[in-house]
């Protein structure tokens, strides 16, 4: 079954029909009515895509702040790391992991500690997974005094949300940490050949442990990585301003929130195509703005996607192309290189 689902046929399948959910809403909706809405942006765009470095900024702190090394790179490069990593998950058909990867290999170039530089971002995901279901949490739970008639209806995705995440974590904790790390490398390189770049399965693991461990200095991380998703409402609450609606911060946390979380569960679509638009459609609906307005942001979204995305995977094929082309023969070549240093 999981064999048919990561099949390419599936994927194309997948896409297609995630393209006819936002081809028939822009239908039914009226194309000329969303271009007009797009029309009013006009050149705030440019400040949408500023903005998004923001909370990009943010992420990267609370990622280097978890680095406990001699030598660390200065935020500009953990910045620079987070968004090839962000261009990679958000353009890539990397299943929401690859970036990471590329993260870590491009962390542990610079790290005197390989198994260090898996580490932090072994921790940084979780934390991020963690932190994110609470942002969902909390979306979902301003729905619910935000759209008293639909209190049902959240309340039913905000209980099958928090199971499917509890099983998450139970199964994260019964498998160990090493063994979730195994199954993402595995997705895309070999396992043996990564961990041999990370310094090896043994030492990978005994860092994270020793990160989850220091709690002082993984809660901050998990306050600072909770704030980057608050910011990330800032940008849904500037679309609808420029789109001339009049939000209010409740309703951006409430939209994005909902987006983060298609993203999440629409997994299997490349890019939650449909998913996440279908899902800020009708959440928008409930909180009153008008189709028009709701298609042009989302769509305004998957173009921002795009527009910082494609010049991260640009600097990346610049700057690291080795990593992002060839990663197999980039992992030889380090092992090889560990292997003659010792």
């Amino acid at each position: 079954m999981i064999r048919h689902l990561q099949s390419p046929r599936f994927f194309v399948i997948a896409l297609v029909a995630g393209l006819a959910i936002v081809v028939m809403l822009l239908l039914k909706e009226g194309i000329r009515e969303v271009w007009t809405a797009l029309m009013m942006v006009g050149w705030n765009i440019f400040w949408l895509l500023a903005f998004r470095f923001v909370p990009m900024a943010i992420d990267a702190a609370g990622w280097r702040y978890l680095v406990v090394c001699p030598a660390v790179p200065g935020f500009a490069g953990f910045l620079l790391y987070r968004w090839a990593a962000e261009s990679c998950n958000t353009l890539l058909p990397a299943a929401q992991v690859g970036g990471h990867l590329v993260r870590a290999l491009m962390l542990a170039r610079r790290l005197p500690s390989r198994a260090m530089a898996g580490a932090s971002v072994v921790v940084d995901f979780t934390v991020g997974v963690g932190t994110q279901f609470l942002f969902i949490m909390g979306g979902l739970l301003l729905l619910l005094f935000e759209v008293p008639p639909a209190s049902n209806m959240a309340f039913a995705v905000i209980v099958s949300g928090g199971l499917l995440v509890m099983g998450g974590f139970i199964f994260v904790q019964y498998r160990g940490i090493s063994g979730v790390f195994n199954r993402i490398a595995s997705r895309f390189m070999n396992n043996r050949q990564m961990m041999q770049v990370a310094g090896g399965l043994e030492a990978l693991e005994k860092e994270a442990y020793r990160l989850y461990s220091d709690y002082h200095r993984w809660i901050i991380c998990a306050f600072v990585r909770f704030a980057g998703w608050m910011m990330k409402s800032g940008e849904t609450y500037l679309v609808l301003l420029f789109l001339g609606a009049s939000p209010s911060i409740t309703e951006a946390v409430i939209l994005e929130a909902v987006g983060i979380a298609a993203n999440s569960f629409g997994f299997l679509v490349p890019g939650a195509v449909g998913v996440r638009e279908g899902g800020i459609f009708a959440v928008a609906a409930l909180l009153g703005i008008s189709p028009e307005t709701a298609l042009a942001l989302a769509l305004i979204k998957r173009g921002r996607e795009l527009a910082v995305g494609l010049p991260g995977l640009a600097a990346l094929l610049i700057f690291e192309k080795d990593i992002l082309l060839s990663p197999r023969m980039y992992i030889r070549k380090k092992a090889g290189n560990t292997k003659e240093t010792n």
